[in-house]
């Protein structure tokens, strides 16, 4: 598995748009606690998410316990998403596309309309162009001339029938390859849903 070195700068353009009103969060597939102690650290309520247990203990290590830092446990699927309590934000990144594969896009983007029923704000981010892991959750291929934002936010907003609002935040280079990048979304869900 490739260490993602990306990880600040994936936080720089993050952080400017958190609210000084958000105080829960949740970071969904949250591997090395990176983001979920970078959320704590700004007074938030944090738990990070992670499914394999070495990552949740490697979190733990790396970031320790303390006042509004928690990491659990615990794997996402159709069955179980609505448990996930209402929070100010979550964040959802390079997770999408392993829905895809294991459910089935229909199913996946069930999972991320519920995610927008359960917060205010989404930060997304799926595969980049490049990657391999892209063609799980297209729907249609890219035309040359289409920017990976235009796709991405046309899928979003069909995805949540065009009852939120994207905002494109930048793309971050991946670890060893001048080639793929990531690009990152925020998805405000205030008007989607019950929330």
């Amino acid at each position: 598995m490739v260490k993602r070195t990306d990880s600040p700068h994936r936080w720089e353009l993050i952080e400017p748009h958190l609210k000084p009103e958000d105080h829960t969060a949740l970071d969904i597939g949250s591997a090395s606690g990176f983001f979920t102690a970078k959320l704590a650290d700004r007074g938030m309520f944090a738990i990070g998410l992670e499914v394999r247990n070495d990552r949740v203990e490697s979190a733990v290590r790396s970031w320790g316990t303390r006042p509004g830092l928690a990491f659990m446990r615990w794997s996402l699927e159709p069955e179980n998403i609505a448990w996930l309590p209402e929070v100010d934000v979550v964040l959802l990144l390079t997770v999408y596309h392993h829905w895809c594969n294991t459910f089935g896009r229909p199913e996946a983007e069930e999972m991320l309309r519920e995610l927008g029923r359960k917060t205010n704000r989404l930060i997304f981010e799926p595969p980049g162009r490049h990657d391999a892991k892209f063609p799980a959750v297209c729907d249609s291929p890219i035309s040359a001339d289409e920017g990976i934002d235009e796709y991405y936010t046309s899928l979003i907003l069909r995805i949540f029938d065009d009852q939120v609002d994207v905002t494109y935040l930048g793309e971050a280079e991946y670890p060893s390859s001048r080639y793929r990048t990531d690009p990152l979304f925020l998805i405000d869900c205030r008007a989607y849903g019950s929330r």
